[in-house]
């Protein structure tokens, strides 16, 4: 993957085709010139004890067989390069992963 360049960075809206509701500014959404997308957004009340949500999709077309971890970790560099994520919330490394 190697290094990334941001084709497109925005804000987006949530539409509920079911319920007819919508809602914007859920969150940031920065696209790679390499085709990937990471998506940025808060979870819970407020902005105390809310959650930062990390959200990273990469194709892969070859060698499934490797690390997840491998895989996404240029990306997750990426993120956190283009989000200071580190500088704004202090911590080093995410609580949860799934």
């Amino acid at each position: 993957m190697g290094s990334m360049t941001v084709s497109k960075c925005f804000n987006f809206s949530y539409y509920d085709d079911v319920t007819q509701t919508g809602a914007d500014n859920q969150g940031i959404v920065f696209t790679t010139k390499e085709g990937s997308r990471v998506v940025f957004r808060l979870s819970g009340t407020g902005s105390q004890g809310a959650t930062v949500r990390v959200y990273m999709e990469h194709l892969v077309t070859e060698n499934f067989d490797r690390d997840v971890a491998e895989v996404v970790a240029p990306l997750a560099q990426f993120a956190l390069s283009v989000s200071e994520i580190e500088r704004i919330t202090g911590r080093t490394a995410p609580t949860v992963i799934t």
